[in-house]
């Protein structure tokens, strides 16, 4: 329903302060920047990727969770990347630099170390702390299982754990190694994206897929 909400809401922002509607046919004339449009871009584009992902979890349906809401994300991508992007900006210059949650500036300035830091701490901060909230929560009896029926079938080799935990140093250290704030930026959002995914989970009590540990007696010994 928030997802639902947004783009209601979203909608008579255009109509009343853009003067136009939510559609290509009628862009807009005045730039919306208030409300909804304050914190994103697109939320319209949002707000619907939301509500799929919100339904999807409501049928309990995994492809819906995992097939067809990335294939709604990468449509909007695809759509605000190709054309409207390009469109906005050319029509109101650089409209999207102080969104809170817009895409980055295209700017390809070194970032200084202490914007490096703050990008970790911005990104990854939230990160680890809905990632800690998840792993010591206990999973209810309730909750929603959200994996496909071959990803059972799938092995466990207890080396996987090591591999998985090797990608976490990685993840850590990227920001001090991108080469511009467009970078920084770009993966400070797909962090905060990984998070709103950490806290759909426990708002939607998803099961976690555990990593089987060495058992000799069990399949795996």
């Amino acid at each position: 329903m928030v997802g639902l909400a947004l783009v209601v809401r979203s909608m008579v922002l255009l109509w009343v302060d853009g003067k136009g509607l939510p559609m290509n046919a009628y862009p807009t004339t005045q730039l919306v920047t208030r409300s909804t449009y304050r914190y994103f871009a697109h939320p319209i584009y949002f707000g619907f990727c939301l509500f799929v992902m919100g339904i999807s979890g409501w049928m309990q349906s995994p492809s819906g969770f995992w097939i067809i809401t990335p294939i709604c994300y990468l449509a909007v991508m695809t759509i605000v990347a190709g054309f409207e992007d390009s469109a906005l900006r050319h029509q109101f210059g650089n409209y999207s630099d102080s969104v809170v949650f817009g895409l980055p500036p295209r700017s390809l300035q070194l970032p200084k170390r202490f914007q490096a830091l703050a990008g970790m701490v911005i990104g990854l901060g939230p990160w680890a702390f809905l990632y800690w909230a998840l792993s010591h929560v206990p999973t209810a009896p309730s909750a929603i299982n959200m994996r496909m029926d071959w990803e059972l079938s799938l092995p466990q080799p207890t080396w996987a754990v090591w591999a998985y935990s090797a990608i976490y140093p990685i993840v850590i250290a990227t920001p001090l190694f991108l080469k511009s704030l467009t970078l920084l930026k770009l993966g400070d959002f797909c962090m905060g994206m990984h998070s709103l995914g950490f806290a759909l989970m426990l708002f939607y009590r998803i099961s976690r897929v555990q990593l089987a540990t060495h058992n000799p007696h069990g399949q795996l010994g």
